[in-house]
Parts: structure tokens; C-alpha cells; sequence
């Protein structure tokens, strides 16, 4: 059974190595990929397996840095009255909803705006979600 590493020096070594590997193994997708693009066209690099390999370990590193952003934010650098969620989502369907105009004046197709418009909405409000909930988190933590 191996031991839990207490050394601090050891545990920051341990990251850093994890991080090289993940650099890597990033590298080596990208290459891959790009052998793909130049053998058999976008089209079939975006075919591969690896490709949707690629866009969920960069999404799941963006989300795990949003969570280390959060913990390092200065409290006292905020306001008293935090920004409402309301009002995020409200500017974030808003955002949707222009992406859509825009893609239905240049394909004059309802669904394809529709899911221009759908997508910009998710991938805006999901991250501003879990830094909102977060936040949230971190401010109950500290009033208790």
C-alpha cells in the first residue's frame, strides 16, 4: 500500500510532474491530429476519436483553473453586494440570442441559428454558473 506523501516540496514536485505529462500528452493529440488535417482533411481529423479527447480534457482544465482562480480571488477586492445571477443570465441569453441573429442573416436557416444561438448560451453560462455557485460557496464558508 503506498503512503500518503506529507513533504510539501514532494507534493509540489508530484504536480508539476503531472503537469508535464498532461503538456505531453496535449502535444501529442495536437500532433496527431494535425498528421489528420494534412493526410485526410479537417473534416477527418474532426472525425477521430482523439479530437473529442482533446476538447474535454482542455474543458475539464478550464474548469479545474476556474476552481483555483475562485479560492484566489481577494475578498476585499469585491464589492459588498455581489453582481445577481439574474442579471448574468440575462446578459448571457442576450448574448445567445445575438450570436443567433447574426448566424440567421448569414445562412437564412432557423436551425442553424438556433444552434449557433444554443451554443453560445451553454458555453457561457456554464462556467459563469460555476463560478457564480463558487463564489456563493466561498461567501457562506466565510460568514459562518
Amino acid at each position: 500500500m503506498m503512503q500518503k506523501i506529507n513533504d510539501e516540496r514532494l507534493v509540489i514536485q508530484n504536480l508539476k510532474n503531472i503537469r508535464t505529462a498532461f503538456l505531453i500528452q496535449t502535444i501529442g493529440i495536437i500532433a496527431i491530429l494535425l498528421y489528420e488535417v494534412v493526410t485526410g482533411g479537417f473534416q477527418s481529423a474532426r472525425e477521430n476519436p482523439i479530437w473529442i479527447v482533446l476538447l474535454l480534457s482542455i474543458i475539464v482544465h478550464n474548469f479545474l483553473s476556474i476552481r483555483v482562480s475562485v479560492d484566489m480571488d481577494d475578498g476585499e477586492k469585491q464589492s459588498k453586494r455581489p453582481w445577481p445571477f439574474s442579471r448574468t443570465f440575462s446578459l448571457i441569453l442576450l448574448l445567445g440570442v445575438a450570436a443567433g441573429s447574426l448566424q440567421y442573416i448569414y445562412s437564412n436557416t432557423l436551425l442553424h441559428a438556433s444552434l449557433v444561438g444554443g451554443a453560445v448560451f451553454i458555453c457561457f453560462l456554464a462556467p459563469f454558473s460555476f463560478i457564480h455557485y463558487l463564489k456563493q460557496k466561498q461567501r457562506d464558508e466565510s460568514d459562518k
